[in-house]
């Protein structure tokens, strides 16, 4: 799962983000963002395009505690508390 720091990472090409969602993919580990970071980084503007290209090839709009999995964030320290309560989700520093 992606917070909107990795979703706009790669359009500022910040690399960090970028390498381990390559990763994820080529492993064929199905990545899926919620549906607040959709909110948050799509602005229906022009300016969406380069966050469109990371948005498009998710598969599923969700949330991590419905899921389980691992959520790539730059803000590790915020989610981790979020978490707490779900040991299904996983926090991975982007």
């Amino acid at each position: 799962m992606l917070d909107s720091g990795a979703v706009v990472a790669p359009t500022r090409h910040d690399l960090r983000a970028a390498a381990p969602l390559a990763a994820t993919r080529e492993a064929g580990v199905e990545v899926s963002i919620s549906s607040v970071v959709i909110a948050e980084t799509v602005r229906g503007s022009a300016k969406d395009v380069s966050v469109n290209r990371v948005v498009k090839p998710v598969g599923e709009v969700t949330s991590a505690d419905e899921r389980g999995g691992g959520v790539l964030t730059g803000d590790p320290d915020d989610l981790e508390p979020l978490a707490s309560g779900h040991p299904d989700v996983v926090i991975r520093d982007r």
